[in-house]
């Protein structure tokens, strides 16, 4: 009993804070989203429940932001990415390391499985933005469909809300390495 009257409390708290910073600090919207299947794990696992910031098209994404978005002809459904690269940017996977603008791009941490692919250098056009899961060998992203167009990019993510006790917000850095061997100055 002690336990359940915990969690609604729990809940409840949650709710009241979302609702004001919103209200008082926020002039965006926020949704939540479940998560399904393994393309970010284990950034966000398979049945976690994520809070995502409305963006108009308008606003501005950047590189490294965990990110809600459609592919073309895929309907409704929501995918979860993170965004790697921008228009005029450079993305290369080389041997099993993403490359943006000529350095290498740290992986992310909890990366599940490498990529096992590679592309060449590939110039993003005016309206492209270039997603991958954190999963990178195991996500349908833009190695396979290709970019995908700011009008594509829905959400945000912001905060894990659910399961409780996995609360916590979502690490949106996006941190260089080193200088690819392969850039000339």
């Amino acid at each position: 009993m002690k336990r359940r009257l915990f969690r609604i409390a729990a809940v409840l708290f949650i709710s009241f804070q979302l609702l004001v910073h919103t209200a008082l600090c926020e002039p965006h919207l926020l949704r939540s989203f479940s998560i399904n299947g393994s393309a970010m794990s284990n950034t966000l696992v398979n049945g976690e429940v994520v809070l995502g910031e409305i963006l108009s098209e308008s606003e501005d994404v950047r590189r490294g932001d965990v990110i809600i978005c459609h592919y073309p002809d895929r309907g409704d459904t929501f995918f979860v990415k993170r965004l790697v690269a921008l228009p005029g940017d450079t993305v290369a996977m080389r041997d099993g390391h993403l490359y943006v603008n000529g350095r290498q791009i740290a992986d992310p941490e909890k990366m599940n499985q490498p990529p096992n692919y590679r592309f060449s250098d590939y110039l993003l056009k005016d309206d492209e933005y270039f997603v991958l899961g954190d999963n990178r060998g195991n996500s349908n992203d833009s190695h396979s469909i290709g970019p995908i167009p700011r009008s594509m990019i829905i959400a945000r993510v912001t905060t894990v809300i659910w399961p409780l006790n996995v609360l916590r917000s979502v690490d949106n850095e996006f941190t260089a390495v080193k200088e690819s061997p392969l850039t000339s100055p």
